[in-house]
């Protein structure tokens, strides 16, 4: 019997001995969790989201047969670029809800879910782009300068993370 569930019963017939019965109720509990459906809002998966921006990300755990686990269980979430504000996601009873905030820009960043050192299932694929102009960056192409010279300076506008962004 591979479906959880309060409600299972058996089946039997054997034509040849003319047998034909059924069981009673009987209960079946899902098996250990075994894989993890995350799914990113549609407008983040079309459109992306600014580095910055919340947006939600939902998840089921799913044992062997696909049924929904049951209970507790924390696993790690990892993305591909860094900067997610959030390192773990608790099930309860196969399901769970969190805001996610990303904070570094890039295209094609996805969120996975680990135990250690397995991995259990990830999202969609989807873009981070930087967000509003907060300041400016400035960096020399050499560590040192002799006094009176020249020197190449680098300056970006970046946004609250660092992101190098357009604008202003």
């Amino acid at each position: 019997v591979t479906v959880a569930g309060d409600d299972n019963e058996l089946h039997v017939q054997i034509p040849t001995l003319g047998v034909i019965g059924h069981s009673g109720l009987f209960s079946v509990d899902p098996g250990p969790l075994a894989t993890i459906d995350l799914t990113v809002d549609e407008t983040v998966l079309d459109d992306g989201v600014n580095a910055g921006e919340p947006f939600p990300l939902a998840a089921e755990g799913v044992d062997a047969f696909g049924n929904r686990v049951s209970g507790s269980a924390t696993v790690t979430l990892k993305n591909v670029a860094g900067g997610m504000d959030v390192e773990e996601l608790v099930l309860v009873d196969g399901v769970a809800f969190q805001w996610v905030v990303m904070t570094r820009a890039a295209s094609g960043d996805s969120i996975w879910a680990v135990v250690d050192p397995v991995i259990l299932g990830g999202s969609s694929a989807f873009d981070v782009r930087p967000g509003e102009v907060a300041g400016l960056s400035a960096s020399m192409t050499t560590p040192w300068a002799f006094v009176g010279r020249e020197v190449d300076v680098h300056v970006a506008l970046v946004d609250d993370y660092g992101n190098v962004t357009e604008g202003g």
